[in-house]
């Protein structure tokens, strides 16, 4: 009896050591705490420049949704000025300077440590 518990016992450890492996991905969290604002330049009616297959509104669309990704996964606070193919124009006066001076006080109230803008 004794013969078999050292056996199990020998078995028991020799599988816990040689089959089990612990895998601890370690992440880079290193903008934890951090609050960013990302600015979609253009949008809606402005479309910014314009290439044969391209508009500047979605190509920056799709750079800030990538940038959020990444900023997010290194553990920063991310917000966004715009999420989809708008303005932020709330008069058809002066559009763009309205669109721009809402962006500025949408991103100056917020009191985001940082602000990047991509056009």
């Amino acid at each position: 009896m004794l013969k078999y518990k050292t056996l199990m016992l020998v078995i028991f450890f020799f599988s816990v050591f040689c089959f089990s492996r612990v895998n601890a991905n370690v992440r880079d969290y290193s903008l934890l705490g951090r609050c960013i604002y990302l600015d979609a330049g253009h949008g809606g009616v402005d479309s910014g420049a314009i290439s044969s297959t391209f508009l500047e509104k979605d190509m920056n669309l799709i750079l800030v949704n990538k940038l959020a990704n990444v900023l997010f996964n290194r553990g920063a606070m991310v917000f966004l000025t715009r999420d989809d193919d708008y303005d932020l124009a709330s008069s058809t006066i002066n559009r763009k300077r309205n669109d721009l001076y809402n962006r500025v006080k949408l991103i100056n109230n917020s009191g985001c440590d940082m602000y990047i803008s991509i056009h």
